[in-house]
């Protein structure tokens, strides 16, 4: 089995999606619905990802009066998966 075909087995194309919001905007916050409609991934999947991605410490929560905003951790194990989505796996000996 190859690579690429072990990470598509982990990563679903719907967690791919709205991690690619995420990367391609680091420095922005997103609430749940901005995500939903730019993944183009249903709001309640969107949501199950999203709190994977916080257990997991990718994204953090921000909070602004009652509503929360997502954005993109900063650290080594998302600059490691920021490098996997740009450059491909078959440039990393995983």
């Amino acid at each position: 089995m190859q690579k690429a075909e072990v990470l598509k087995e982990i990563f679903d194309n719907n967690i791919i999606e709205v991690i690619k919001i995420f990367v391609a905007n680091q420095k922005q916050h997103f609430s749940l619905s901005q995500v939903a409609y730019l993944s183009g991934v249903k709001t309640a999947t969107s949501l199950r990802i999203i709190n994977k991605l916080i257990e997991k410490e990718f994204i953090r929560t921000i909070l602004m009066g009652k509503t929360k905003f997502y954005k993109w951790k900063k650290g080594d194990r998302t600059d490691f998966l920021v490098k996997i989505l740009e450059k491909g796996p078959k440039e990393f000996d995983l």
